[in-house]
């Protein structure tokens, strides 16, 4: 690939892969299909990227978005395109602590309604 100004130095064969962010010498990956939630890989050496962790999501979930600050991580939970709502499936955001990125720990999940955070279904009449 050529791009003015930029030289690629490495590249990830990362299926179904979403948003990326890095956070110094650690890049996390969103993805969008079951079972892939986030993908976390240290890049300090960009020409010897090494996969250090997943995040897997629920059947019916994808989890394509992250942010990473001060050693915490947000991504999105959301249902799938087409996937009806249930009790099961609880879509919202999952923070997880990533101070030692190799070893994420799940904090809490702030749960919301519909699809998720990022997807906006369309109310129902007299529902709120």
């Amino acid at each position: 690939m050529s791009i003015s100004g930029f030289k690629e130095v490495a590249d990830v064969d990362c299926e179904g892969g979403g948003q990326m962010y890095v956070d110094g010498t650690t890049a996390y990956i969103g993805h969008m299909d079951y079972p892939l939630g986030t993908s976390i890989y240290d890049v300090a050496d960009p020409k010897n990227i090494r996969f250090l962790t997943q995040i897997e999501i629920p059947e019916g979930m994808h989890s394509h978005k992250v942010r990473v600050v001060d050693g915490l991580m947000a991504i999105n939970h959301e249902r799938a395109r087409g996937v009806p709502e249930t009790d099961h499936l609880a879509p919202g955001i999952g923070i997880y602590d990533v101070s030692n990125p190799a070893k994420p720990k799940h904090i809490t999940n702030w749960e919301t309604v519909r699809s998720g955070v990022f997807r906006r279904a369309p109310l129902h009449a007299g529902r709120r």
